[in-house]
This record gives C-alpha cells, structure tokens and sequence, in this order.
C-alpha cells in the first residue's frame, strides 16, 4: 500500500508527464483546412454546315446552315456573319459575282450581319446550341455557267465578364456555294 506521500508524488508525476504530453503535442490533434478552388473561364468552340444553294437557274433560290455552339454555362457571347469579307454577300466565279442574302429567320426578315442590331447575343448553357442561317439567291441574276463559291465568317465574341480586356473573338468559317449549268441572260 502507497503512503501519503508517494500517492502525492505519483499524482505529481502523471500530472507532469500529461502536462508535458500536452506541451510537445505528442496527444494533440490539430485540425487544419486546406483551400480548393477552381476557375471556369468563359470558352465557345464554333462549327458550321456549308450553306449550299444548289442549282440556280435564274429562279429565287433558298437554303439554310447550321451554327453549332457550345459554351461553357454563363459565357455571353455574339454571333455576326461577315458576309464573305470584302465580297460581302457574294459568290464569285472569275470576276462574275452572285449576289445572296443571310437572315436569321425563316420569314426572311432579320438580317445576319456584323452591326449589333443584326447580330445574335446569347449565354452559353454547357450543351450545344444551334442557329440557323438562312440564305436567298434572287431572281433574275444574268450569271454565265460555272461554280460560285465563298467563304463567310461565322464572328463569335466572347465575353470575358469582368475582366473586359480578355474578351475574344473566334472565326469560323462557313462554306457557300451555287452551280450555275447553263448562261443565264
């Protein structure tokens, strides 16, 4: 049996060795946190369809093509069609040119173009989402035969949110052509 005094230095002893448990940390846990974050920036990959009048014979000719986007959800973007640049809204053979207009609606009456009343403005969903473009050949072009083609730029402007200065612009390009098989006068 322990005596007095040697319970009380026992006592004193465990008291010690916990004290000095607690000091080094050899029994404490310690709970830390460590940040996770990521950031989705504002991104749109662009595909089109050729836009492909067929055979023009001097009657009015009209077709349509397919602009598929995909953005990542949330991203603002506009949609303008250049109209084949310099030749805008014409396919040439040689130095002969056929005129054709782009519209957004099947009624034929809001245009495609590069302003911003005749452009497209839309927020990216993360699925694909697809706009028509509608075209029109008009009558009565006196066009000798061959192949008319040209290239129009599909323009998407990305915008980057808050950070303005790293908005950006993709260009896709957008096929149309006609075959004209006989001269039409």
């Amino acid at each position: 049996m322990l005596k007095l005094p040697e319970v009380i230095i026992y006592k004193v002893l465990i008291l010690a060795i916990t004290s000095f448990a607690h000091i080094s940390g050899a029994t404490q846990s310690t709970n830390s946190k460590v940040g996770v974050s990521a950031v989705v920036a504002p991104y749109c990959t662009v595909t089109t369809t050729t836009l492909d009048f067929g055979l023009y014979d001097g009657a009015k000719l009209r077709t349509s093509a397919t602009i598929s986007l995909w953005c990542t959800k949330g991203t603002v973007y506009k949609i303008t069609l250049d109209g084949g640049g310099s030749d805008r809204n014409n396919m040439r053979n040689g130095t002969n040119k056929m005129y054709y207009s782009l519209f957004q609606d099947k009624d034929m009456k809001k245009e495609w173009g590069r302003v911003a009343s005749n452009s497209f403005v839309g927020t990216g969903t993360a699925t694909q989402q697809q706009y028509t473009v509608y075209g029109i050949v008009q009558e009565g072009q006196k066009l000798p035969q061959g192949n008319y083609a040209s290239v129009l730029n599909v323009i998407t402007d990305i915008d980057n949110g808050e950070q303005a200065a790293l908005t950006y612009r993709i260009y896709t390009p957008m096929n149309s052509f006609a075959v004209v098989h006989k001269t039409i006068e």
